[in-house]
């Protein structure tokens, strides 16, 4: 959701790429005096405390961290911040689209029940921005959960934590108090673990996921770090859990329970809330909807053969016929999750039939793994579906065929497929979009 593209730092402004390439910074780049800095990966740590799965195993040896709804919720990303900072016009945007609104024309196709806003700045009152952008998210059934701010001071002076229709959070340390930096005040409304590094170091700090890289990504890795954008996650996992229990919860309830069931402070922590978030009792307190079976497939499907240039490999063809049933009768919806790179194959959401989308016309012959979701707006089931596309030979010094982008896919589909690596329709002369002394944008011009 970033619109500027020197914040945005991959050449672009907004679009469907959430990646983040590092917010790393040289001497007073930002318009102002300050030091260079390294990336910071903020978002990659948040999403650690949140969602982090579990079972990781690197040369047999057991690593990582658990998240807080761990193999059970799942992350939307959306990047909203950048190098230097951002605007709060893509901010507001970018709760919008979380929450299931259309934004220049894109539409979230899962919105968010629980929207974490790990960020802030100094603000004597919530702007109109922030706060319509909110009571829109919330209105559409999604619970907002800010961070305090880093200040030590009162939080009624920053945003979007002074916000209405939001969950402010507070920070505490390894006792239980307050964390020496963290905001406070009467706009604050519960408080979670957010590290403070006064305690021996790392252990007072929050373990998470984080990138090794100093400026552009690199490897995986883990961090230790502190501050109130670190205890906002905690209340979002534990949200998230709550909205597992009862689908239909409101965004009102959540903040009713999470607040009567936290618990007291061991230590001093003056004007944070009503206690320490408590997982446990906040998810048991939760009422739970009425058993509702999940979805079945009516059969395990094997693997589909698919030949190049038959009418099984012609646009509109129907692939397979996904058949399931749902126990309670509710409607069932189908959804391809992942897989479908290409944009190869179109699903029907209502009848579940998987047909061609462009005529298949490969120099290779490739596998597909398309993931299909069933879901019934409860549960969500989903069962891998292997489709094996065989070259036809005969066709493959066709001087009609190009790979004009170097990526292993030939026209017509050249200029139309998602490789990541070669971005088809950008200019040729700049290698950070791909090979260069190829046709990378299929204008018929090598370097043109």
């Amino acid at each position: 959701m970033i619109s500027d593209s020197f914040v945005s730092n991959d050449g672009g402004g907004r679009d469907n790429d959430p990646s983040d390439p590092g917010d790393a910074a040289i001497d007073n780049e930002c318009g102002y005096t300050h030091d260079a800095y390294n990336s910071s990966w903020h978002g990659t740590h948040v999403s650690g405390t949140i969602a982090a799965v579990t079972n990781n195993v690197v040369d047999g040896i057991a690593v990582g961290v658990d998240g807080i709804t761990y193999n059970l919720a799942k992350i939307v990303p959306v990047r909203v911040l950048g190098k230097c900072g951002g605007y709060l016009s893509d901010i507001a945007a970018g709760i919008r689209w979380a929450a299931g609104e259309t934004i220049n024309g894109s539409t979230n196709p899962k919105p968010a029940q629980v929207i974490n806003m790990s960020l802030g700045g100094g603000a004597r009152r919530c702007s109109q921005t922030y706060q319509k952008a909110i009571n829109a998210a919330v209105n559409a059934g999604a619970t907002v959960v800010v961070s305090a701010g880093n200040s030590d001071a009162n939080a009624a002076y920053s945003q979007p934590a002074n916000c209405k229709n939001v969950i402010t959070v507070a920070a505490t340390d390894r006792t239980g108090g307050k964390a020496y930096y963290s905001n406070f005040g009467s706009v604050v409304d519960v408080a979670a673990p957010g590290g403070d590094s006064t305690f021996d170091s790392p252990n007072g700090l929050i373990l998470s996921t984080l990138n090794s890289g100093a400026t552009t990504p690199a490897a995986d890795v883990y961090a230790w770090y502190q501050g109130t954008s670190m205890a906002a996650p905690h209340v979002t996992g534990v949200a998230a859990l709550m909205y597992l229990k009862n689908p239909n919860a409101t965004p009102a309830e959540i903040e009713a329970t999470l607040k009567s069931t936290a618990r007291s402070f061991p230590e001093t922590c003056s004007e944070c809330g009503a206690g320490i978030v408590d997982a446990g009792a906040a998810v048991s307190a939760f009422t739970p909807l009425a058993p509702n079976d999940p979805p079945i497939f009516d059969f395990n499907y094997g693997p589909i053969d698919i030949k190049e240039n038959t009418l099984t490999a012609n646009a509109g063809a129907v692939v397979i016929d996904v058949n399931a049933s749902d126990p309670e009768g509710d409607v069932i919806t189908y959804s391809i999750d992942s897989g479908n790179t290409s944009g190869d194959f179109n699903i029907d959401p209502s009848t579940g039939v998987i047909a061609i989308a462009h005529s298949l016309d490969y120099e290779r012959t490739s596998t597909y793994t398309l993931a299909i979701e069933i879901s019934d707006d409860l549960n969500t089931v989903q069962q891998n579906i292997d489709i094996y596309i065989e070259d036809d030979l005969a066709d493959n010094n066709d001087p009609t065929e190009t790979d004009n982008d170097g990526d292993g896919y030939f026209t017509p589909e050249d200029c139309d497929d998602d490789d990541s690596q070669t971005y088809p329709g950008h200019q040729d002369s700049r290698g950070k979009w791909g090979k260069n002394g190829v046709d990378n944008d299929c204008n018929g011009i090598i370097g043109g």
